[in-house]
């Protein structure tokens, strides 16, 4: 089993990496269990390093479009999350979101690979789903106080994402539900912890059927962007709230946030209805 090295956390040095210049290569997992039980677990001591997130968006030479940038300045530098059943869908979009906003572009089965030395689907081979949440949850707590980034998850019912349990660090982003059910079970479990994200976008069966998975993302971009900025108008504390949430720790009390004092839940059990 390998275990990850020194060497390994030097990935995360924003003076040697720009994870910005990496196209994200994601591999689906599988459909399973709706139980978070990873500790102990071999993948969750792997991604449980004492690395630090201190990367900083370097602009793309480009001129962003005024709706952008009036976006931008109402996220308050939160970041967006993307879910779902589609590794790869969730990964091409947050590219693509990314480079519009001028955000950082990260994607969590691609970070479990580099510190574990394996990919998500060999994880769950090898240890089982719960070890892969498991994994993802000690990812997302690294990257719980990271601004300003799009934060592709993984899918196929095998993250963190797909387990109500999980949700503490998701909650401190603005989450985004790619919902491809047509090619899903409707019934499937992970469902009902996706549905506890902000938005959620229904991707047509027949753009999916015509299109590749880089198509249907860029194709969702402007519907994307035009909830959020619905969103974040709807509710103008939106962001601020999650920037406190964050900044007490993301202890699982969304929406509710309790005192800083307060013995918070750290189960991420509240629902948020998607949109």
């Amino acid at each position: 089993m390998l275990k990850v090295t020194t060497s390994t956390c030097t990935l995360w040095n924003v003076n040697k990496v720009h994870l910005a210049n990496h196209q994200p290569r994601c591999r689906q997992g599988r459909v399973g269990s709706t139980t978070c039980v990873a500790k102990g677990t071999n993948a969750r001591k792997r991604a449980q390093m004492p690395f630090r997130q201190e990367l900083k968006a370097q602009a793309p030479k480009r001129v962003r479009h005024s709706a952008d940038a009036q976006l931008v300045d109402r996220l308050q530098g939160i970041s967006l999350g993307f879910v779902g059943d589609n590794t790869q869908l969730n990964c091409e979009v947050a590219e693509h979101t990314a480079k519009l906003l001028e955000y950082v572009p990260l994607a969590t089965p691609r970070i479990i690979q580099q510190l574990t030395g394996q990919s998500p689907d060999d994880i769950v081979e090898a240890e089982g789903l719960a070890a892969l949440g498991g994994a993802e949850v000690v990812v997302l707590g690294s990257l719980s106080t990271q601004i300003r980034s799009c934060i592709a998850t993984c899918g196929s019912g095998g993250g963190a994402a797909a387990r109500g349990d999980c949700w503490r660090y998701l909650f401190g982003f603005i989450t985004i539900w790619l919902d491809d059910t047509w090619q899903k079970d409707s019934d499937a479990p992970q469902r009902e912890a996706y549905e506890q994200a902000e938005i959620r976008v229904v991707i047509a069966k027949d753009d999916s059927e015509v299109m590749t998975v880089p198509q249907v993302a860029q194709a969702l971009l402007e519907q994307i962007l035009q909830r959020v900025t619905e969103l974040v108008r709807k509710d103008e504390d939106l962001c601020g709230k999650k920037g406190v949430y964050m900044k007490f720790g993301c202890r699982g009390d969304w929406p509710d946030l309790q005192p800083p004092d307060a013995k918070a839940s750290v189960q991420g059990s509240a629902v948020s209805g998607a949109e």
